[in-house]
């Protein structure tokens, strides 16, 4: 592992979490209070930037690639998110606002599908998953502390604070441009293989399923964010500050934990077994939802907390078998292809996800839970096979990352 690089990519994530730590709690507040678009308007303009992502999440990867200068497209990934972050600052029209909007979600999938190619490049096989992971435990640190500051920020409900957070983030993008020059320029030599077509990972058919099985498994990420507070609000007794609790807990849980479980994944087959763990229990986490039925306020209180521990325990094991099966699985000198590839699976999650889980958690809370716990089981029986499928392909063999620029 070349410390210096994780350093810098280390220090790059914390920056950029800390400031969308600012964002996440400030931009529907400023949307709504500030530019006074409706909920109609701005669910439209998040749902844009969804589809954005999604469309432009395999070509943005595939520049990483082709270029064969990984840091420079990295930058100016940055470069734009910044560009965009500041460019909602100066928007007061819908069109435009929708357009910003959707600026911001490509920007922000490239700047992801970015730093997890130059993990694929910089550092070797084994180190990969561990880095992620470590990246990972950051980014859910500095976006906890962001947000603190963000809502004592708030406190003072003007749209100059709101505006301030906005601009906040926005330098930490740019920090971030600056940060990624330190960088090597181009990768290490490569054995003399000819580089994979981009279209290759959309034409590989076991990736890709194994890339929507994965987006499968990452539901426990709506259920934590949209069913479980809905579940606390119309299902039981308990006060709805509890949400908040629980939101600390999965945070805690999350930076303590995701680092060793990324150990269980270090190779195909491990991430493949423990891919199947994260939807056992973000099933499990579904059956637990429905004791609250038939206890008492305490035990209420318990197994929502059992709840939301099994829902830590899938989002951390899902991640963890995910980067396995992305960084074990990517074709040499095509791993920016294969990274956004492999996003979309979650990317098709983030944006069916909240729908599914409302209308099964909501809709028809007990068959519904049933339904979601049943299809993760499904979904994890089919995952060996697939994985079989693939068969031993591995990479093409790199010569050790150099460090130089």
């Amino acid at each position: 592992m070349s410390n210096s690089s994780y350093r810098i990519l280390a220090a790059g994530m914390l920056v950029t979490s800390l400031g969308r730590g600012l964002y996440i709690p400030t931009s529907i507040v400023y949307f709504s209070t500030h530019l006074q678009f409706t909920v109609a308007e701005i669910g439209l303009a998040l749902s844009c930037a969804g589809v954005a992502a999604f469309v432009a999440s395999v070509p943005m990867g595939s520049l990483m690639d082709a270029t064969r200068r990984p840091r420079d497209i990295a930058i100016i990934y940055a470069l734009l998110h910044g560009t965009a972050m500041l460019s909602l600052l100066l928007t007061h029209s819908n069109p435009m606002f929708t357009l910003v909007v959707a600026a911001l979600g490509m920007a922000e999938r490239g700047s992801s599908i970015a730093r997890q190619t130059l993990v694929a490049i910089l550092f070797e096989s084994r180190d990969r998953v561990s880095i992620q992971a470590r990246l990972r435990t950051i980014a859910n640190a500095g976006i906890s502390a962001g947000a603190l500051v963000a809502a004592f920020a708030l406190t003072a409900p003007t749209s100059d604070a709101q505006r301030s957070l906005i601009a906040g983030n926005a330098l930490a993008l740019l920090v971030l441009a600056a940060l990624m020059f330190l960088l090597p320029a181009r990768p290490a030599a490569t054995m003399p293989v000819e580089r994979p077509r981009a279209s290759t990972a959309l034409r590989d058919a076991p990736f890709l399923t194994l890339t929507l099985l994965n987006g499968l498994l990452s539901v426990h990420s709506a259920i934590l964010r949209v069913g479980l507070p809905l579940w606390v609000t119309l299902n039981t007794d308990a006060p709805i500050s509890l949400v908040a609790v629980l939101y600390g807990v999965n945070t805690v849980l999350t930076v303590l934990l995701q680092v060793k479980v990324a150990t269980w994944a270090q190779t195909v087959p491990a991430a493949a077994r423990t891919l199947r763990v994260s939807g056992t229990l973000t099933a499990l986490a579904c059956i637990t939802l429905l004791t609250t039925h038939v206890l008492s306020d305490t035990g209420v209180l318990v197994m929502l907390f059992v709840t939301t521990v099994l829902l830590t325990l899938g989002e951390v094991t899902q991640s963890a078998g995910g980067w396995g099966l992305a960084y074990g699985l990517a074709r040499s000198r095509a791993e920016g292809a294969y990274m956004g590839a492999f996003s979309l699976g979650v990317s098709v999650q983030d944006f069916v996800g909240p729908i599914v889980v409302t209308a099964c958690l909501v809709g028809m809370p007990t068959a519904g839970a049933i339904i979601i716990a049943v299809t993760l089981i499904g979904v994890t029986s089919v995952i060996p096979r697939t994985v079989r499928s693939i068969g031993q392909r591995s990479p093409a063999p790199r010569q050790t990352p150099s460090h130089h620029s």
